[in-house]
Order: C-alpha cells, then sequence, then structure tokens
C-alpha cells in the first residue's frame, strides 16, 4: 500500500526539480543569506555526508550546537535558531513530526537519504505526516489507492464485458446483413 501512496505523494507534489538559469542571472544574484557563513543556508536543504566512521555525527553535533548558541563553527559566524536533532531513531523522528509541522514538513519533502531513513520506514512517516497535518490530501491519497487496488479484483468482469462487445459470431451474422 505504500508504494501506490508514495506514488500518489509524488503526483501530488510533483514540480520541477530544475529552472535552469543563464550566467548573468548567477553573477547577478546577491549572496544566499547564511545560516552559518559559507556553509549553511537559513533556507534549502544541506546533507552532510561521508564513509562510515569519518565523524559526520561528530560534525552534525559541532553545527547543531554553534546554531542553537550563535557561536562560530569552525570559525565560521553563525546565526542562532532553534534545533532539532534527533539521533534516536524512526519512533522520536516520528513523535517529533507528530507534534510540528515544521519536523513533518522536512521530513514529508526531503529523499528518505538525505534524513537517513529506510525507503520504507520514510515512505510510512510521510503517510503519518499527511495523515496528521494535510487530511484533505491524505483522503484523496487513500481513496486514490483503494480505487487503484479494487481494479484487479474486476479483471475477469472487465474481459466478460470487452467480449461482449465482439462476437465474431455475430459479427458474421452482421456481415450478411442487407441494407436497404
Amino acid at each position: 500500500m505504500t508504494e501506490g501512496i508514495d506514488r500518489q505523494i509524488a503526483a501530488l507534489t510533483k514540480k520541477s526539480r530544475f529552472n535552469p538559469i543563464s550566467a548573468a542571472i548567477v553573477e547577478a544574484t546577491p549572496s544566499p543569506n547564511w545560516r552559518v557563513k559559507y556553509v549553511l543556508p537559513v533556507t534549502g536543504i544541506a546533507a552532510i555526508y561521508g564513509a562510515s566512521a569519518s565523524g559526520k555525527s561528530f560534525v552534525d553535533l559541532e553545527l547543531a550546537a554553534a546554531i542553537a548558541e550563535g557561536s562560530p563553527f569552525f570559525g565560521y559566524a553563525a546565526k542562532p535558531a532553534a534545533v532539532l536533532y534527533v539521533a534516536d531513531g524512526p519512533a522520536k523522528v516520528c513523535a517529533a513530526m507528530l507534534e510540528s509541522k515544521d519536523v513533518a514538513a522536512v521530513i514529508f519533502h526531503s529523499p528518505g537519504f538525505l534524513v537517513g531513513i529506510h525507503a520504507d520506514t520514510h515512505s510510512k512517516l510521510r503517510y503519518e505526516a499527511a495523515e496528521r497535518w494535510a487530511p484533505e490530501a491524505y483522503k484523496r491519497m487513500t481513496d486514490s489507492v483503494a480505487l487503484r487496488e479494487l481494479a484487479p479484483k474486476f479483471d475477469k468482469a472487465a474481459a466478460s464485458v470487452r467480449n461482449s462487445f465482439y462476437n465474431p459470431t455475430v459479427a458474421a451474422k452482421a456481415s450478411t446483413r442487407v441494407r436497404i
């Protein structure tokens, strides 16, 4: 069922991933507003990735602390802001998502690999986020999935209806009729 839900979510939220722009526009664009100067923008998505045991978690914690305190992050100025750091697995992520629409939005709109959640778990969390924070969209998704799941149950009936419209014996008789 979650596979169908993922397709519905993708269809409801599908936007063009890239909007090409010219070099002139890039040059004329002002520098972004930085949460941590030259490291992390105020808005957008960022990722910290690397080999296993390379220190990503320590960098995450240092970055979170610098933002929470408004202190420098390895010499780069950080603007203070509220920080949510979840490191206790899907149960805590789900609880945080059900309490905060902002957390739900991050989970819903971020690819699973960026939030470090297994694809099946991420799909279930997205479904729960829609149910909690966008009940009308959730209802449309579940209704759509339910209708899609009904179709295979009626294949035989649909085939018999299809066959009733074309019968070679009836077609042969029809070709011998004379029109006046």
